[in-house]
């Protein structure tokens, strides 16, 4: 058991700290909303990540590479979407309150993002998936170790930066502030175009 605990741990914490769409998002709504708004985009993988491990448990990995690439191929438009939303307001963007119109549905939008991204979708398919399936049929409670950490430093290294740049927002000059923002939207683009390149591939396999 405490063996898949600590292989949950390292993994989550890797996925946790590596630069994607979903990490430059929490910085976003850290820096737009404080840590609260920074916490609704860390915790999307809790729900959006059911839909994704139970699929990939039970077809493990069995979906063709042209449906993920398709899926692929919407999540980089929607990130390229948002990249560009956000570096138009980077000009005029202002903190906000928690809780304002401009942070309410980050939360939605985080979990959408999420969903569309090949990334989660890949790690469960041929790594996550295997790994439960594996120490289940050995030990469930090994198992359940591995799915507890993973998601435990998953969430928990996006809460923490979630805090620190939510708690620092207030420190910066507008110009700073607006520098961020636009640093971001800027980030999100650049995903968008890696995501659409390692999809395209894939995606191309369903028009033959």
């Amino acid at each position: 058991m405490a063996d898949g605990l600590v292989l949950g741990v390292v993994i989550g914490f890797s996925a946790g700290i590596s630069p994607g769409p979903l990490l430059t998002l929490v910085v976003l709504a850290s820096a737009k909303g404080g840590f609260t708004a920074g916490w609704r985009v860390a915790v999307a993988p809790l729900l959006t990540d059911v839909v994704i491990v139970v699929l990939a448990i039970t077809a493990l990995g069995a979906l063709p590479e042209g449906v993920l690439g398709a899926i692929g191929l919407v999540g980089a438009c929607l990130v390229g979407l948002i990249g560009v939303r956000t570096v138009l307001s980077s000009r005029t963007a202002e903190p906000v309150a928690a809780g304002e119109r401009e942070v309410s549905g980050v939360f939605r939008q985080a979990a959408v993002v999420n969903l569309l991204s090949p990334h989660p979708w890949l790690f469960w398919a041929t790594v996550g998936a295997p790994i439960v399936l594996t120490s289940w049929r050995e030990e469930p409670s090994r198992a359940i170790a591995f799915v507890l950490g993973f998601y435990l430093l998953l969430v928990g290294s996006k809460a923490a930066l979630a805090g620190l740049v939510g708690g620092g927002r207030r420190l910066l000059a507008p110009r700073a502030y607006r520098l961020t923002v636009l640093c971001c939207g800027l980030a999100m683009a650049v995903f968008a175009v890696v995501l659409a390149a390692e999809s395209l591939p894939a995606a191309r396999d369903l028009f033959r």
